[in-house]
C-alpha cells in the first residue's frame, strides 16, 4: 500500500489521509467478492496496515480477524477442516481491531528499516 499510493505515514500522524486507506479497503472488498463465493478458495482479509503478516510469529498467530488467527484460518482451509464457503475472514475497518500490532512505535521501527529502499520510490 505504501508503494501503490506513496502513503508513508501512520494514521495517527495524518488522520486526514485515512479516507484514502478506507477507499483502498472498499476496492479490495469489491475485488475479493468472487473469492468469498468460491467452492475451493478461502480469504483472510485484515484491515491492519502492517506489511507481511506471515513474516513475524506474532502476526501469524496473534493478529485475529473474526476471532481467528492467520495461522488457524490457513490450517482450517488447507486441511479442509472448514469448508471454503465459510473460510472467509473479513476484518472490520481500521482501526477497530485491537489485535492489530500497527502501532506508531512499530511503524517508526519499520520505517527506519525501509529507508534503505527509498531509491525505489519517486
Amino acid at each position: 500500500l505504501w508503494l501503490i499510493y506513496n502513503l508513508r505515514f501512520h494514521p495517527e500522524q495524518c488522520p486526514e489521509k485515512l479516507p484514502k486507506l478506507q477507499e483502498w479497503r472498499e476496492k479490495i472488498l469489491a475485488i475479493t467478492q468472487k473469492v468469498s463465493k468460491s467452492e475451493k478458495d478461502g480469504i483472510f482479509l485484515p484491515s491492519c496496515y502492517i506489511h507481511s503478516l506471515t513474516m513475524f510469529g506474532y502476526t501469524w498467530t496473534d493478529y485475529l480477524v473474526a476471532g481467528t488467527s492467520l495461522r488457524d484460518a490457513f490450517y482450517k482451509w488447507y486441511s479442509r477442516k472448514t469448508p471454503a464457503a465459510v473460510a472467509n475472514y473479513f476484518d472490520q475497518p481500521y482501526p477497530n481491531n485491537p489485535s492489530c500490532p500497527w502501532t506508531l512505535e512499530f511503524y517508526n521501527k519499520v520505517t527506519q528499516r525501509l529507508k534503505l529502499y527509498d531509491f525505489y520510490v519517486e
